[in-house]
């Protein structure tokens, strides 16, 4: 073979080159906004259903919770956080640190426990418990992963 018909052969194969890397990148650039597009779908469907669920749960609230706290409301979030809004009717004496030490593991047993949160952990919900003073001030706030609970 000619050093013309090889080179020839080469610029061939690299234009197929050039060309398969640019459908491929197409390709995935599709893949990808369509991915996003169906996750954005779905996380909107959560959303939605949740916040449905808040709305409900809001018309019984507040509600005593007793030992000097209630459950004011209820909240969904975008990005899969639910919020559940706590005050002390009493100001907590423990530094918001240690209430999240001790607080934190009571709250993921009880949710491990509890199948009522079958649903929550299977759109992986994150759990965000926010705790104010008497004053509504943020005095601390707990968030549990769904793959803690």
């Amino acid at each position: 073979m000619n050093n013309t018909k090889q080179r020839s052969i080469y610029k061939k194969i690299d234009n197929m080159k050039k060309h398969s890397l640019t459908i491929f990148a197409s390709l995935m650039l599709i893949l990808t906004i369509a991915t996003s597009c169906g996750n954005n779908k779905k996380d909107n469907a959560i959303l939605e259903k949740y916040t449905r669920m808040t709305e409900q749960q809001n018309q019984l609230l507040p509600k005593s919770m007793g030992d000097n706290i209630q459950l004011d409301k209820v909240e969904a979030l975008e990005g899969n956080i639910f919020k559940y809004y706590y005050t002390f009717t009493v100001d907590p004496i423990p530094t918001p640190e240690e209430f999240i030490k001790r607080s934190k593991p009571r709250i993921i047993t009880m949710l491990q426990d509890s199948p009522d949160m079958n649903e929550m952990r299977s759109d992986r919900m994150k759990l965000v418990y926010c705790y104010r003073k008497s004053d509504k001030s943020v005095y601390a706030e707990v968030e549990i992963s769904p793959d803690e609970y």
